[in-house]
């Protein structure tokens, strides 16, 4: 009986760590942080109330734990405005309150944010695991928040929830491009993990006081803006969608500009680093961005009859690659953007919606069926990155300390 615990034990650990050269696990067991929030919101006010939850947290507490229980409040929000206001633009009739608590759950999910790290270091428990749970539940929020941003603004299943998408999700995958090839993340002043996120619970706030309406009563301000037509006066929302663009069109500009030139200045480090990589490691990006933008803006079918498809489908395909680029970071191995399947069936989904009659099956049933089995496939992805980081790290995932024997 012995004997066969031990085979088993050993046929154990020869499947797990498959994923990972022998190389990149070294990489992952001396892989050191670097990186800051140099916000002065973050340094005088949120980090030291994080620090005070941190002292009354107790030590048996993983560091993991405190990210997914933030994550679990957003997803319980997102519920509330499903289930309260399915049609995302107020017509329900909502009660006010679930307003209230998006901002809350969102002032909890950024508290928590702050705290894991910190809880890491007062247990002796930091370890790449955790940036790497911590970086994937912050993509799984961005997802998760397009719903709530829609029902706040009053959008409705329609296009415009694209809006949630692009100004999330476009400045978080440049900023985990940029992570791997500077090899450190030093947040700006004003960032989206904190400012950002001020601004999205402020805005829930202004709704939970004046309601929906709110954001498409026009404004009389003498501002010419081009998603306003002549002679129009532009409303809050619209305001706020131009104010995000040239946000994060900013954002994203200084974020190339500084990677392409540190890439061209600094010697190779076995990497195979050059700014023609660089280049190529956001082209699945652009490409599943593209996909979505043409099926969305073009379907009948899709944000209006399947938003949460659709948000599950888009959402897929951004947490695989930010995943991807975050993992290779960590192991300091060069990325493999050609391997990203989870931007296919976003390529499917443009070339349907041009091409009606390319596919036997309607639009409906290729995106139910293609959200539930990438859906799947995404869950499946993360345990095992989880489970094999772990063990490449000697470690638990949700529960401190290390393994017997490591």
């Amino acid at each position: 009986l012995s004997a066969r615990r031990l085979r088993g034990g050993a046929s154990r650990q020869a499947r797990l760590g498959a994923m990972f050269t022998e190389k990149e696990k070294h990489g992952l067991r001396t892989y050191q942080y670097k990186g800051a929030d140099t916000s002065y919101i973050y340094r005088f006010v949120l980090s030291p109330l994080a620090q005070r939850c941190v002292d009354l947290t107790p030590t048996w507490v993983a560091p993991n734990l405190i990210t997914l229980t933030g994550l679990l409040v957003v997803m319980v929000a997102v519920g509330l405005h499903l289930v309260y206001n399915p049609t995302l633009d107020g017509a329900h009739d909502p009660p006010r309150w679930i307003y209230l608590a998006n901002s809350i759950a969102l002032f909890v999910y950024q508290t928590m944010d702050n705290m894991d790290g910190k809880q890491a270091r007062k247990t002796g428990s930091a370890s790449p695991l955790g940036l790497l749970f911590d970086h994937g539940c912050d993509a799984l929020n961005a997802g998760f928040n397009t719903i709530n941003t829609a029902s706040i603004l009053a959008l409705g299943c329609s296009p415009r929830m694209l809006y949630g998408f692009f100004t999330a999700m476009v400045p978080f995958f440049f900023a985990t491009w940029e992570e791997f090839y500077l090899g450190e993340m030093i947040l700006p002043v004003i960032n989206g993990p904190t400012e950002g996120l001020l601004i999205a619970m402020a805005m829930g706030l202004a709704t939970f006081a004046f309601g929906p309406g709110l954001w498409h009563e026009p404004t009389g301000l003498p501002v010419t803006i081009p998603v306003v037509q002549a002679g129009a006066t532009p409303t809050p929302v619209e305001l706020v969608y131009t104010a995000t663009f040239l946000g994060a069109l900013a954002t994203v500009t200084g974020q190339v500009a500084k990677v392409l030139r540190h890439v061209a200045s600094k010697p190779d480090d076995g990497r195979g680093d050059t700014p023609l990589k660089a280049i190529m490691d956001v082209v699945p990006f652009a490409l599943g961005a593209a996909s979505a933008a043409v099926w969305t803006l073009k379907s009948e079918v899709a944000f209006q009859q399947y938003p949460v498809a659709t948000c599950a489908l888009i959402s897929v395909a951004f947490v695989e690659m930010v995943l991807h680029i975050m993992l290779q970071h960590l192991c300091h191995a060069p990325t493999k953007p050609w391997q990203r399947v989870a931007v296919l069936p976003l390529v499917v989904m443009a070339v349907k919606v041009c091409f009606p009659d390319v596919l036997p099956v309607s639009e409906a049933e290729l995106l139910c069926g293609m959200s539930g089995v990438m859906s799947g496939f995404l869950v499946y992805t993360l345990v095992r990155v989880c489970i094999e980081v772990a063990d490449v790290l000697q470690i638990y995932v949700l529960r401190i300390g290390k393994r017997k024997g490591a």
